[in-house]
């Protein structure tokens, strides 16, 4: 509060805006889980903070449709800062008429997280629908890895160029930008998510 604020209206019960918001969603939560304790409540990144992890239970990144790069940074930087709650991708859409290779470019940067998929299914070409499928499969079968194992990242001033998970000695590495990834013993597995048709493997 300033030596500006009003404090003399005599609709207001709280006079700090924040306090006001904070007894709002305090007041609608508690309520909430009273009607249904396992609601589901969700907050979307720009009004995600570490007090919302007390109110909400899953986060999701901004709106980016057809934005790989935007959904891969939003939703790392949000796993990076939200301990273990859940966090889910934008809603992935992308243009029917474009190459199989295209529609993976925006599924893969959503392994880390909960991928939200947004697509027509009834609509989306056959090609599109193997693509889809092939990776989701994929994500149930590390799911443990990429979304309860230790999360890093290399080169955030580049955008990530490689993303991992590891956990009970098996590495799932997302490659972007640099082609080079690093054995470190256990399993292995590297999704080529680059430009470049190769990957080096590094001490293997």
């Amino acid at each position: 509060l300033t030596e500006d604020t009003p404090v003399d209206d005599p609709e207001m019960d709280v006079v700090s805006l924040e306090e006001a918001i904070e007894r709002l969603l305090q007041e609608v939560t508690t309520r909430l889980r009273q009607l249904k304790p396992e609601l589901l409540i969700e907050f979307r990144q720009g009004y995600i903070g570490p007090a919302m992890r007390s109110y909400g239970n899953m986060l999701r990144a901004a709106d980016c449709p057809n934005d790989a790069l935007s959904n891969k940074t939003a939703v790392l930087d949000l796993r990076l800062t939200s301990g273990k709650t859940p966090v889910h991708s934008d809603m992935l859409m992308w243009h029917y008429e474009d190459t199989p290779e295209a529609a993976a470019k925006e599924v893969i940067p959503t392994l880390i997280t909960v991928p939200q998929i947004s697509v027509l299914l009834d609509t989306l070409p056959q090609s599109h629908k193997a693509v889809l499928r092939h990776y989701l499969d994929f994500w149930r079968q590390y799911r443990s890895v990429l979304l309860d194992g230790y999360l890093w990242a290399r080169h955030p001033e580049s955008g990530y160029s490689q993303i991992g998970a590891q956990k009970d000695g098996t590495s799932v590495v997302t490659v972007w930008t640099d082609p080079v990834v690093a054995y470190t013993g256990g399993a292995l597995v590297a999704v080529n998510a680059g430009a470049h048709g190769d990957l080096v493997l590094k001490n293997a």
